[in-house]
């Protein structure tokens, strides 16, 4: 009994990695298993073939290494192997446990070879070079002599076979043999395809210069005066007998078939009266096949005894004869057969009887509860509510004093600008009133000569705009590290105010009597956020209010004006720019000062900060299935199983939030408990911590690398970081990720609970890519509609029938033709093997482009009633066609309109992708050229406003220009 784990190096190498080995117990089948005293060994093997042993990973530091050996602690070897557990005593023969065994050797009751936990536990080096078979979870190929040759990982379309033939037998349901294959081949063949014969008669004399199709062959004959008779009942009763007497396979005439029937092969074995004693006959039969649907004829020769000169019917995909598209139609992976299994009432409804057959509940075991530590992140949606004010409101007052300067300033008024949410990118004056400080606490900066008995008076003009975010956002690729993250929320929370003090009006005097003809003025600027209110903790770098201090503890000034002497009118003329965060982002992420004398230091402060930028400090613990936590978050009955899935998960969650509230006595708490018991529902996502690389490696080292300061460190930063944690599917069960998360052991596992908001998915990468696969997974290909390719039906003709017609599935492209009554499209055919295996470019080592067929407008199907692809302009286009017309009525060549258009096209694309507000949407693709037949079409069309809609009423050439927004873009 061991436990395995790996770890590999990326998932692009899945074979280079780090092994882990937890050898607990041996068991030998073997007469006196107590005297054996056994070892392990590990070997593994190269792609050539050597055996090799694993080299062993020793995690050791050097001192440790010297401490370890000095307490006589257990050598680490070279390679990954576990030694004799006893020692054997070199007179008697007996064996002994070593000093401080403990549970390490033989174990009596168990009746077997037991390893100790710091015996057992062995790594291999780090990357490690495994065979890339053993490690790889998809196909994997190998070159034969026949070709490809696929490893047994996915199972076969004959095997699927088997297997319907012996469920739909076992439950006793009335079809045969070669009815359970059709079956099977219309549930799991990617085509739909079954086999069968079409068609099957007997005609007189020699057919093969008759025509290739039976249908005019059959016309020929009735005008020559050939008879023929009609075989095709015979037939499929032969084809019958052939399926069940070759195990299923669907070939007719095989050699096989011959050397077991031990008599030639005639028309008396298949029970048809032969027609024509005595003269050639020619046996013809028209068949589909199975794979791929095709149709073929086959003509055999009878001799005037009956006798058949031919070879084999083969019904049955050629694999020898097209290897690569056999891989593609006869095999289905793992989870291919599941879902076309369960897709089958037949099939899932006669296996669920199976294991239905017994109702009694007495054998069922108990669930077992899971350990589970969860976490519900803004439980009351403080945080929400504050990102949502910051977007409305950014939540900063500016507030602007006006001081005397002498001997001791006197105050002579304050104005307080507009709120930044109003003012706007492009610089606007303002006119604002001198007032004198209001009496309300927290309203005005707390300074005591503004609350003296003052007369306040004038005016203050100030230009000023606000520019918010104050930069362009970048795209975030779905590898960002945490500090591209932060920056990214840092620029979306912040803000540009430019401001100019122009000049004051009507300004109080001085009070002195030298200074009668006025005073020397000066503007202070001063911020307070708003945010803030007297409840919260005060965070570091605000009074109480919420104005900005220093860290001495005085109001932070941002801005001081020059002195103006002896004037009630003084003008300043002075610009500045200043970078503001919103409010509730600075409450939030606001440090205290500190000095950072040692590396250590900054980098704990800046975890701190990467941590309140990303993560959330209102959340709301809860435990399951936990013995060893009391408390808070235990006061309930709820019990998490292995079955549940994160739909039963999120309802018993909020059912324990519930029970939890009703006996809660704290305030905050139980508004938490009480929210997240109403909220919690399908916006929410279930999300398990998945552990960095390094964090893992120090783990594994056990009590050294777990009391480490760097393990602890990394530790409260990943828990804090969104992308450390990975959503879970929402149907699937805690079962589906036992392995892959450890659910079911003794440590609870950590999950999270999370409103899955648009704000939320910019920080979690792995919430972005989830959702992403997601959606591709639910991309149906039927509802394909696009301007450049649309899902419809195609007429397939079949080579090897005379050019028989069939109606089969297709992607169908736009059409390049214009100015035609019937246009030609290009369609490339869903299921064929030119679909699953392209042809390969010139160099031989990239796939070339996709086999396609040129057809009429008639021979294809759209299955949407409006397909973009038959719109005769594109919608990206329309703006710049447009202009087609009155660039071909100015002189210029169509060639040279292309041009043009097409680089305006590109230009504005480029705009819109530079633009672009990096809100984690995909950045907008780059549309098709303009072509020539696109600018032909535009200008032949006789009435332009109707075809393009582009020509407003009172339009000119100017307005007409294609420079678009980013909006108009999107």
């Amino acid at each position: 009994v061991l436990d395995i784990k790996w770890m590999p190096e990326s998932p692009s190498r899945p074979e280079v990695g780090q092994l882990g080995i937890n050898l607990q117990s041996l068991t030998l089948n073997l007469d006196a298993p107590e005297t054996k005293n056994p070892r392990v060994a590990i070997y593994t093997y190269t792609e050539s073939g050597e055996k090799v042993q694993l080299k062993r990973w020793d995690p050791r530091s050097t001192m440790r290494k010297v401490s370890n050996t000095l307490a006589m602690a257990p050598k680490v070897g070279k390679y990954v192997d576990w030694e004799r557990t006893m020692r054997r005593d070199k007179v008697t023969g007996q064996l002994f446990k070593k000093f401080t065994a403990g549970n390490h050797g033989w174990n009596k009751e168990e009746k077997a070879w037991k390893w100790s936990n710091l015996h057992g536990a062995q790594y291999s080096i780090e990357r490690t070079p495994f065979r890339k078979a053993c490690c790889e979870r998809k196909q994997v190929l190998e070159s034969g002599g026949a070709g490809n040759v696929v490893k047994p990982n996915l199972i076969t379309l004959p095997a699927c076979r088997v297997i319907t033939a012996g469920i739909l037998s076992r439950s006793l349901h009335p079809v045969t043999h070669r009815q359970a294959v059709l079956m099977a081949d219309q549930i799991f063949n990617r085509c739909g395809a079954v086999p069968g014969i079409l068609d099957a008669i007997i005609v007189q004399g020699d057919a093969g210069e008759a025509s290739e199709s039976l249908a005019k062959a059959k016309e020929e004959f009735a005008e020559l005066g050939r008879s023929w008779q009609d075989v095709k009942k015979y037939m499929i009763v032969a084809h019958e007998l052939q399926v069940m007497m070759g195990s299923y396979g669907l070939n007719l005439f095989t050699p096989d078939a011959v050397l077991e029937s031990g008599r030639p092969l005639s028309l008396g074995m298949l029970e048809i009266k032969d027609p024509y004693p005595g003269q050639t006959k020619t046996l013809w039969l028209r068949y589909c096949r199975a794979g791929d649907g095709q149709r073929f004829n086959s003509r055999i020769l009878a001799d005037g005894d009956g006798s058949l000169r031919g070879g084999a019917v083969k019904l049955d995909f050629d694999v020898e004869a097209e290897p690569d598209a056999a891989n593609a139609q006869l095999q289905l992976s793992k989870q291919e057969f599941v879902n076309c299994f369960c897709s089958s009432p037949l099939l899932s409804e006669t296996l669920r009887q199976f294991s239905t057959t017994d109702n009694s509940t007495k054998n069922v075991p108990e669930g077992i509860a899971i350990n589970l530590d969860v976490t519900i992140s803004d439980p009351t949606k403080e945080e929400a509510d504050a990102d949502l004010m910051d977007t409305l409101n950014v939540r900063q007052a500016v507030l602007l004093e006006i001081w005397d300067a002498d001997m001791a300033d006197d105050f002579l008024g304050e104005c307080l600008l507009p709120p930044l949410g109003s003012l706007s990118a492009s610089s606007k004056r303002y006119v604002l009133p001198v007032l004198p400080a209001p009496p309300e606490k927290g309203s005005t900066r707390y300074h005591s000569k503004k609350f003296a008995k003052v007369n306040c008076e004038g005016f203050l003009h100030v230009e000023a705009s606000w520019t918010f975010p104050s930069e362009e956002v970048p795209p975030l690729p779905d590898a960002a590290d945490m500090e591209r993250r932060v920056k990214r929320e840092e620029i979306l929370h912040t803000g540009k105010l430019r401001l100019k003090i122009v000049k004051a009006e009507g300004l109080k005097g001085a009070s002195r009597s030298f200074r009668r003809e006025g005073s020397n003025p000066y503007v202070c600027m001063y911020v307070r956020n708003e945010a803030l209110v007297e409840k919260d903790k005060i965070p570091p770098g605000f009074d109480q209010y919420g104005w900005h201090q220093t860290a001495l503890g005085r109001h932070e000034c941002y801005w001081t004006t020059s002195k103006k002497s002896a004037t009630r009118n003084p003008e300043w003329n002075e610009e500045k720019e200043f970078m503001l965060r919103t409010g509730a982002f600075e409450r939030r992420t606001k440090q205290a000062y500190h000095l950072e004398l040692t590396s250590r230091q900054a980098t704990r402060n800046r975890d701190d900060y990467y941590a309140s930028v990303l993560g959330n400090k209102e959340e709301l613990r809860m435990y399951f299935g936990s013995k060893d936590v009391t408390g808070p978050g235990t006061q309930h009955s709820v019990q998490i199983y292995m079955g549940d899935n994160m739909h039963q998960f999120k309802d018993k969650l909020a059912a324990a939030c519930k029970a939890e509230a009703a006996v809660e006595t704290n305030r905050k708490r139980k508004l938490q408990l009480e929210a997240a018991a109403k909220d919690v529902g399908h916006r929410h996502s279930v999300m398990v911590f998945v552990p960095s690389v390094k964090l893992r490696e120090l783990a594994q080292q056990g009590k050294v690398g777990v009391n480490s300061y760097e393990y602890k460190r990394l530790y409260r930063i990943e828990e804090q970081d969104p992308s450390s944690w990975q959503p879970l599917d929402s149907i699937c069960t805690f079962m589906h990720y036992s392995n892959i998360y450890s659910f079911g052991r003794s440590v609870a596992q950590r999950l999270r609970v999370v409103d899955s908001t648009e704000q939320y998915k910019l920080k979690n990468n792995r919430l972005r890519q989830f959702e992403r696969e997601q959606k591709k997974l639910n991309e149906r290909l039927v509802e394909l509609n696009t301007p450049s390719k649309c899902f419809g039906y195609a007429k397939f003709q079949h080579p090897s029938d005379a050019s028989s017609a069939e109606w089969r599935p297709a992607i169908i492209d736009r059409s390049e033709q214009v100015g035609t009554s019937k246009r030609s499209y290009k369609v490339s055919y869903v299921f064929s093997k030119q679909i699953a295996n392209p042809a390969m470019s010139d160099d031989g080592l990239t796939p070339g482009p996709m086999y396609q067929e040129e057809l009429d407008e008639d021979s294809i199907l759209p299955v949407v009633s409006d397909p973009k692809i038959k719109d005769s302009i594109r919608g990206e286009h329309k703006e710049f066609l447009a202009r087609a017309k009155i660039l071909k009525d100015q002189g210029i060549s169509e060639s040279e309109i292309v041009r043009q258009l097409n680089a305006e096209l590109k230009k504005t694309w480029e705009k819109a992708r530079d633009s672009e507000d990096g809100d984690g949407a995909a950045l907008p693709t780059q549309p098709p050229t303009i072509t020539l037949a696109d600018v032909q079409e535009a200008i032949r069309s006789k009435d332009d406003d109707a075809t393009l809609g582009t020509f407003p009423a009172g339009s000119t050439l100017a307005t007409l220009s294609p420079t678009m927004s980013p909006a108009s873009t999107r």
